[in-house]
Parts: C-alpha cells; sequence; structure tokens
C-alpha cells in the first residue's frame, strides 16, 4: 500500500533499462561481500541490496535483482523501507538505467565479424 507516496508495505517493481545494458561486473567488483552498507551483491542470486540514508534521519531499503541484461534487460526492485518513487530514482541512479551506449554502427564496419556476436 502506498499512502503519501510512502511504502507502507514492502513493494516490488519492474525497471527495463535501456538496451544494451550489463551491471553485474560493476556489482561484483566495486561492494563489498556480507556488508549492509554500503552494498551487498550476491552474485548468485543476482541481487543487490542496498540501505540507503536520504534526507534527514529518512532511510531507503531495497533489493534489486537483475533479470536479464544485454538488449532485453530486466530488474525487479523490492523496496523494503522508504518512499517508493524515492527508491525508484536511487535504483535508477546507482545502476545507471537510462545510460546510452554509443552507436555501434561504426564499431560494426570496422570489424566486420562483431556484427553477429552483437546481434
Amino acid at each position: 500500500m502506498i499512502t503519501g507516496g510512502v511504502c507502507r508495505e514492502e513493494s516490488v517493481i519492474v525497471i527495463k533499462p535501456r538496451a544494451p545494458y550489463t551491471i553485474m561486473p560493476h556489482l561484483k567488483q566495486f561492494t563489498l561481500k556480507d556488508s549492509r552498507r554500503p552494498c551487498i551483491y550476491d552474485e548468485e542470486s543476482r541481487t543487490c541490496a542496498r540501505l540507503v540514508a536520504w534526507g534527514v534521519g529518512e532511510e531507503v531499503a531495497y533489493e534489486a535483482t537483475i533479470f536479464s541484461e544485454g538488449w532485453k534487460p530486466l530488474i525487479k526492485v523490492h523496496v523494503i523501507r522508504g518512499p517508493l518513487e524515492t527508491a525508484v530514482k536511487i535504483v535508477r541512479h546507482v545502476l545507471n538505467t537510462d545510460y546510452v551506449y554509443p552507436d555501434t554502427s561504426t564499431i560494426i564496419k570496422m570489424c566486420p565479424g562483431l556484427g553477429r556476436i552483437i546481434e
């Protein structure tokens, strides 16, 4: 239930990043294993859990599970605590879901065999 934009119960949302998309190598390299702050990334379940201090005395907690990357990316976000809209904003920023990759057509022209791999 969302009251006044604040998540009163746990909520689940789905974010579809721009394709192509990849984040798991970054999470694996730049997060602390088994530590609630700043972030936990479990490679096996492909889940990133984070508790973020937001505003004055407010906390936002979420788990983001990366279901797929590449050309059909999909992330499920389980908001555990805090405003749903704030959690979505944080997840989109942390996981960089709106990044636009450079046009690959130039690279494919230079390396014709790469086109088969990218497609």
